[in-house]
C-alpha cells in the first residue's frame, strides 16, 4: 500500500504538468475558427485602422539600426480588427504583409523596419535596412484585396517624424 501512495503524488504532478502544457498549446495554436471566437473582424479590412505616425529619421544611422524606424498603426474603430493580410508598403517596393494580429479598439501596434521577436504591441517587418526615406515618402496600408486603407505622406524636411 505504501508504494501505491508514493506513486499517487507523482501521478498527480505529471497530470498537472500535462494539463498545463495542453492549456498553453491551446493559447498558442489558433485554429481558423479562432477569429470568430475573439470577436475580431476577419474580413478584408478596408477601414477602421489608420497610420498615425511614421518615425522615418530616428537618432543615429538607421542603415545600421533599422529598428529605430517605425510606423504606428491604430485601430480607430469600436471593434477588434485582425490585421492578418494587411500590407504596409512604401514607394520603393518594400512590402510587409502583417501576420495574424488582433488589434483591439483604440489600440496601436508599432511596426519596426528591422527584425526582432514579435510581442504585444510590436511587430517587425524584417527589412533589416532603412526603408522610410528622409527626403519624402509615402507609407501605405492596403487590404489583402489591394484596396487602400490609409496612407501617410511626408515631404523633404529636416524633421524626423510624420504625424498623420
Amino acid at each position: 500500500m505504501k508504494i501505491e501512495h508514493a506513486r499517487r503524488p507523482l501521478a498527480v504532478a505529471l497530470l498537472a504538468v500535462l494539463l498545463t502544457a495542453l492549456m498553453l498549446m491551446a493559447f498558442m495554436v489558433r485554429p481558423a475558427s479562432a477569429e470568430t471566437n475573439t470577436g475580431a473582424t476577419t474580413a478584408s479590412i478596408t477601414s477602421g485602422v489608420k497610420i498615425t505616425k511614421v518615425l522615418y529619421n530616428p537618432d543615429g544611422n538607421e542603415l545600421y539600426a533599422p529598428n529605430g524606424e517605425k510606423v504606428s498603426i491604430k485601430n480607430v474603430s469600436r471593434r477588434t480588427k485582425n490585421l492578418q493580410g494587411v500590407v504596409l508598403s512604401d514607394d520603393d517596393g518594400h512590402a510587409y504583409r502583417l501576420p495574424y494580429y488582433n488589434l483591439s479598439a483604440g489600440s496601436t501596434v508599432v511596426v519596426r523596419s528591422g527584425s526582432g521577436e514579435r510581442r504585444y504591441g510590436v511587430l517587425y517587418a524584417g527589412w533589416n535596412t532603412a526603408v522610410w526615406n528622409n527626403t519624402g515618402d509615402v507609407a501605405r496600408l492596403k487590404a489583402s484585396s489591394g484596396t487602400l486603407i490609409d496612407r501617410c505622406t511626408w515631404g523633404s524636411s529636416s524633421g524626423t517624424t510624420a504625424y498623420c
